[in-house]
């Protein structure tokens, strides 16, 4: 089981990385105002236009501000005054979260920039809960139930950014939720 320093090690690093990744999951929401707008405005062509054009934006910002978290990893453990014995943990959690940012962002925008700007809300909460109740949630109990350190344990809730993205991207190639939800009203 984590003890309170491992504990310690994650809430430090979990708040800190949230910092350098919510640039590029605010333009991943953003967009869906910009996505919103154009199928509201019966502009299909341009939402799917937009979609792609935003999504590799949404990407190289995660993947630079996880460039930059890693970078600033020596800073970060000075702020923190962390002591020598977590310092090897929160760096490792660190780097985990930095390499996984990219693939965060880039879900964010699928979820809710692509699907939930199309009314796709079902299939974005199926996903969403998915990914977390029966991937992440399970594997990381079971490595927790193992004993395993704690940088391996948020390892594993990185199972949850694969799972969305396997799922997310199928739906949003498919092209299922460009449409304008307003049309009727």
């Amino acid at each position: 089981m984590a003890g309170t320093s491992a504990i310690a090690a994650s809430q430090i690093a979990t708040t800190t990385s949230n910092f350098f990744v919510i640039t590029a999951m605010c333009i991943a929401m953003g967009s869906s105002i910009m996505l919103g707008n154009e199928l509201g405005s019966d502009h299909i062509d341009r939402a799917l236009d937009y979609s792609k054009k935003l999504g590799v934006i949404v990407t190289v910002t995660g993947f630079l501000m996880g460039i930059l978290l890693i970078i600033s990893i020596p800073m970060l453990l000075k702020v923190f005054s962390v002591s020598e014995t977590l310092a090897p943990d929160i760096t490792k959690i660190f780097i985990i979260m930095a390499i996984v940012m990219a693939l965060r962002a880039f879900n964010t925008f699928i979820i809710i920039g692509i699907l939930r700007s199309g009314g796709d809300t079902k299939m974005a909460l199926i996903i969403e809960m998915g990914s977390m109740w029966l991937g992440s949630v399970p594997l990381t109990f079971l490595a927790a139930k193992w004993g395993l350190p704690i940088y391996l344990l948020v390892r594993c809730t990185s199972v949850e950014e694969i799972i969305k993205f396997i799922f997310g991207v199928p739906r949003a190639l498919s092209k299922k939720w460009a449409v304008n939800i307003v049309k009727d009203l």
